[in-house]
């Protein structure tokens, strides 16, 4: 039995680093098969003892089809047989081109959206807890209540009626959770729920314990503009600085200090469509794949001077160190990165899979960075999963 908060703590930290997921188009997660491996059996869950490492598994219980929407109910948004009664699919609308965030004590995935398109009219945060042995979603933050909700095709604003709290929108990568404020915060607003579109630059943050907003313009807007509504947002996992990307420059949100800077511009205005992560390590480097030209060349920016590389060669691209890991779907192919915690080896991941190849202990190298002939390449769960049993055997 764990005693005290030192203990728990570790704990808690070998049962985050053990959770085993595959990072896949859409999604975003970590995937350590020595820290799995060398986690006593008592620090698993009941879902997760006798899984196999590298594997997929569907937790039971976790369908969104299954939520109880009591809360939901009770803000006047559906019926007793939580249906759509005009404010859209109260169990499954939430995930509509949107995502979420992970809260460490517990390792809880923490989700909001849903918005425009009729998706989801509520802008309630929903929790999984996994280091539950049963986990099932729960509602953390209730939503506005229905007087409160514009009209579908009312014009687009990022606050609900009532002034104070944030609107339905596809929240796309905006949410992160900063642990050490125990705030769940959405930076950005688009495709509300009231007429399925809008821009807006708002930051947003709900203490995740009471459940209440905290008032508009307590951080200040996004200070650059984006041009991509599901612009990319990542978080230094040490300091929980949050890094926003823009049309054409990438901002650093100072969590210390609540105050925004730019960490750097560039000439091109594809910059937010995009994937990003960070790399702790030394002073910091933000690793960006995405749309950057024609050949989806990576991007290493240094997080003390702004200064960049383009991580590129004629025939292959390298990337060094370890950190949290991203992966989005871009444009016109998936972009995906996989990243091994464990051994500080990583491996960027777009286009030919099957040329990735290892190039010593702390780096992986991989030709054709995006296809020639920019079709989508395989990346299905099986073949990811291949990839990674490549990676770290």
């Amino acid at each position: 039995m764990l005693r005290g908060k030192a203990s728990l703590s570790v704990a808690r930290r070998k049962f985050m680093r053990g959770l085993g997921v595959l990072a896949a188009a859409g999604s975003s997660a970590t995937l350590s098969r020595a820290a799995l491996a060398a986690d006593p059996k008592t620090l698993r869950p009941r879902w997760m003892q006798g899984v196999p490492v590298n594997q997929w598994t569907a937790i039971p219980g976790t369908a969104l089809s299954g939520m109880d929407c009591s809360a939901q109910l009770a803000a006047g948004l559906t019926n007793p047989r939580f249906q759509d009664i005009g404010y859209g699919d109260p169990r499954r609308g939430i995930l509509a081109y949107s995502g979420g965030a992970l809260k460490a004590d517990g390792s809880e995935m923490l989700i909001f959206g849903g918005g425009g398109a009729g998706a989801w009219a509520g802008n309630d945060v929903r929790g999984l807890r996994l280091e539950d042995d049963a986990p099932i979603w729960r509602t953390r933050v209730n939503p506005t209540v229905a007087a409160h909700v514009s009209s579908r095709y009312a014009p687009p604003a990022a606050y609900m009626l009532d002034g104070k709290t944030p609107s339905a929108r596809h929240s796309y990568w905006s949410p992160q959770f900063i642990d050490a404020k125990n705030k769940f915060m959405v930076f950005g607003c688009a495709i509300t729920w009231s007429s399925d579109t809008g821009q807006f630059f708002a930051v947003d943050g709900v203490a995740i314990d009471t459940g209440v907003w905290d008032t508009p313009r307590t951080y200040p807007d996004l200070p650059l503009r984006r041009g991509w509504d599901g612009n990319w947002t990542c978080k230094h996992p040490v300091s929980e600085d949050v890094y926003v990307s823009s049309a054409s420059a990438v901002s650093k949100w100072t969590r210390a200090r609540n105050s925004w800077s730019t960490l750097w511009q560039s000439a091109r205005t594809d910059v937010d469509r995009a994937s990003a992560a960070i790399d702790p390590t030394g002073s910091g480097t933000l690793l960006r794949v995405g749309d950057y030209g024609a050949h989806n060349i990576p991007l290493a920016i240094d997080l003390a001077t702004g200064a960049f590389s383009r991580m590129t060669s004629s025939r292959h691209s390298w990337w060094r160190g370890s950190g949290t890991v991203s992966a989005s779907s871009s444009s016109s192919w998936v972009a995906s990165a996989i990243l091994c915690l464990e051994t500080s080896a990583a491996a960027i991941v777009t286009g030919d899979t099957s040329s990735c190849r290892r190039a010593g202990r702390v780096a992986w190298g991989l030709n054709h960075l995006s296809p020639p002939d920019q079709t989508r390449p395989d990346l299905s769960s099986a073949r990811l999963l291949r990839l990674f049993e490549t990676l770290v055997a």
